[in-house]
């Protein structure tokens, strides 16, 4: 799960394992997981196929630094975690963490008013945006219940247009 564990030392023997597992029919495909490109840099990625990261409205930087096509070109399939920020994206600002920046907090609510004036709940903001990127394969989504799991159900076979949100979105560390 931790793509430190094929940089460090027995990192090569580790990939190795694998590809022979693989060989072996014991399991379909090989995975990691990671939070920025750089990551990247001493994985074989000929030997990997699923690479597991996070992008969300707000977290579009594997995105804009090539990642996402870097692993396209690979013919890796990409499953895209933390959707929803661990749940922050469909909460309203008052309810997030103290320690997270009021610049933050003020984007988020600027984005939440302008979803609703348009008639778009978060969900349905933050599933679509995932959905309206081709390169991504899967999402994956946590649930604490049924009824969340029907909305996000339920939002997953809509379609949305979002292309107004678009430019406005994204939230970087130099905002």
């Amino acid at each position: 799960h931790n793509s430190k564990d094929l940089l460090g030392a027995g990192g090569a023997s580790l990939i190795s394992w694998l590809k022979s597992v693989k060989s072996k029919g014991l399991v379909s495909k090989v995975g990691v997981s990671i939070y920025s490109k750089s990551e990247l840099n001493s994985i074989d990625l000929d030997a990997i196929d699923i690479v597991q990261l996070p992008v969300s409205i707000y977290n579009q930087s594997l995105i804009l630094d090539g990642t996402i096509k870097l692993l396209k070109d690979y013919d890796i399939e990409i499953h895209a975690r933390s959707i929803f920020m661990q749940g922050l994206i469909i909460r309203t600002p008052e309810f997030w963490p103290e320690f997270i920046s009021s610049e933050f907090k003020n984007h988020h609510g600027n984005i939440v008013r302008k979803a609703n004036e348009a008639g778009i709940s978060m969900l349905d903001l933050s599933i679509q945006f995932i959905n309206q990127i081709e390169c991504i394969d899967v999402a994956i989504v946590g649930v604490d219940n049924l009824p969340q799991l029907s909305s996000i159900l339920t939002s997953q076979r809509k379609f949305v247009d979002i292309s107004e949100f678009r430019q406005s979105l994204a939230w970087t560390l130099s905002n």
